[in-house]
């Protein structure tokens, strides 16, 4: 359902299938993406006008990643071909519509960039680090490489212009660091006050 917050009116919306279910909102507000695990449904916040986007087979490593950030009512998905063993990651419309956004290593994180194109990538190296890598031209250049720990090296955003990027890192805790990307200066922006805690999380506001 959804639900007015002024007048507090709720209005059923969609019916959902199954026991799990995760939404996410289109960057303009007016679309509602369901993620269920196999497959994702695109619903109209005007009228409620349903339409599948995707569907998933988990063998072959299908499954929803995120809003589309660069468009205004697009989802990311990916998949990996176990034949070719190649890794896509695609653009997909409410209606279905697919476009291919990238292919090659295969990522744990990336960020899109205000050209709806890959701006900044993390994936695992041969030996088995964290490597932090930024789009120029055709190739990755490398920024940043984390010891083998899942949450370092995790990208939490960029500045508008891809100057700086956002991540959490650190030794003994994860703390939110800026890297000046010409420089390759880092400053921090935030720990845990107390000094006992990781930062798990970081929502940016929009530029």
């Amino acid at each position: 359902k959804l639900l007015d917050i002024a007048s507090g009116e709720r209005r059923k919306l969609h019916t959902i299938e199954g026991t799990r279910a995760e939404l996410h909102w289109s960057r303009d507000g007016d679309m509602l993406f369901v993620d269920t695990g196999a497959a994702l449904t695109s619903v109209a916040v005007k009228d409620g006008t349903a339409a599948q986007a995707a569907t998933f087979d988990r063998k072959a490593g299908q499954a929803f990643v995120a809003i589309d950030h660069s468009r205004p009512h697009h989802a990311l998905v990916e998949e990996t071909d176990a034949a070719g063993k190649a890794y896509r990651v695609q653009r997909v419309d409410p209606a279905g519509a697919r476009e291919l956004v990238y292919q090659g290593r295969k990522l744990s994180q990336f960020l899109v960039g205000a050209d709806a194109q890959l701006r900044f990538v993390r994936y695992t190296d041969d030996k088995g680090a964290n490597v932090v890598a930024q789009r120029a031209g055709d190739e990755w250049k490398a920024i940043a490489a984390c010891s083998p720990k899942q949450e370092d090296c995790a990208i939490a955003g960029a500045s508008g212009d891809g100057k700086r990027l956002h991540m959490l890192d650190g030794d003994d805790r994860l703390t939110l660091v800026e890297i000046d990307i010409a420089s390759g200066k880092r400053r921090q922006l935030g720990d845990d006050g107390g000094v006992v805690s990781d930062i798990r999380n970081v929502v940016e506001m929009p530029s």
